[in-house]
């Protein structure tokens, strides 16, 4: 496969709304720096890779807006105004992941950066391989700060932080095969040789979504921001967004309204999409 698409984590403020989905941000909290207009950056939250491989700026949304959204991990937006009720396409503050040269080019409007103080800035990088738009062939991995706990041969038990952990141990614990694609990304030095060593494990989305109780995806702005979060739901692992699905998790998938339903991504793909009034000249 290709060179990945590279994507980091950032906090996000709206700042202005210019199309559906172009909008100007801070990358720092905006009362900080007495609302400065001139510190802020313009995206275009549809520059995705679901909608083009090439002038990627930011990651897919994580709720899929229509049938031609991949799901990502950027919880802000992602258009303007909402088109239905409960798609969450309305987010005023969360996380942005910018594309590497997007986000290097924006260094200069954020107050610091990691996000979280004390945490590895790998821990907020996301790496998307393609070989082209056949979207079932895309691989996705996120960053995970972890602490060897024990190895025998290529099996490694390791305790993975939290996004909001920093240095904080312990974490919750998981074993993987560092030799298995399927888990991690096999192509990144991983140095775990002896118990207390500690490394950034980009470990596989799709891998991640079977320990559900392991893996938090960051919420951002760090303290009133949110974040896709994995749940297991009648035996089903899911790819969720609480705060803009406003849904209760305890509740069965089948008991919510089919715009709900449509916004979770289980283990062997989406839930079908309900019949929506976007076509697609909406996306132009």
């Amino acid at each position: 496969m290709a060179n990945p698409i590279v994507f980091y984590a950032c906090e996000a403020w709206l700042s202005a709304v210019l199309a559906e989905r172009v909008c100007e941000v801070w990358l720092q909290n905006p009362k900080a720096i007495n609302y400065d207009k001139g510190k802020t950056i313009r995206i275009d939250l549809g520059a995705t890779p679901s909608r083009s491989l090439t002038g990627v700026e930011v990651d897919d949304f994580v709720v899929r807006i229509n049938d031609t959204d991949e799901l990502g991990l950027t919880t802000l937006g992602g258009r303007w105004p909402m088109s239905h009720r409960g798609t969450g396409a309305h987010a005023a503050a969360g996380a942005v992941w910018l594309e590497e040269s997007v986000w290097k080019n924006a260094q200069r409007h954020m107050g610091h950066y990691p996000p979280l103080a004390g945490t590895h800035e790998d821990r907020w990088k996301s790496l998307l391989y393609h070989d082209g738009t056949d979207r079932k062939t895309w691989r996705r991995y996120v960053g995970y700060q972890v602490e060897l706990v024990s190895r025998t041969g290529s099996q490694a038990t390791v305790q993975v932080r939290g996004a909001l952990d920093s240095d904080q141990l312990p974490g919750k614990e998981v074993t993987f095969d560092l030799t298995d694609p399927l888990a991690v990304d096999t192509s990144q030095p991983i140095q775990l040789a002896k118990p207390n060593d500690h490394a950034v494990v980009f470990f596989r989305l799709e891998w991640m979504r079977s320990h559900p109780k392991v893996f938090f995806i960051p919420k951002l702005p760090i303290g009133e921001g949110t974040g896709a979060e994995f749940s297991r739901r009648a035996g089903r692992d899911l790819l969720v967004s609480p705060a803009v699905l406003g849904a209760d998790l305890d509740d069965p998938i089948d008991s919510l309204e089919p715009w709900h339903r449509s916004l979770y991504l289980r283990t062997g793909g989406a839930e079908s999409a309900p019949a929506s009034t976007t076509t697609s000249k909406d996306l132009k």
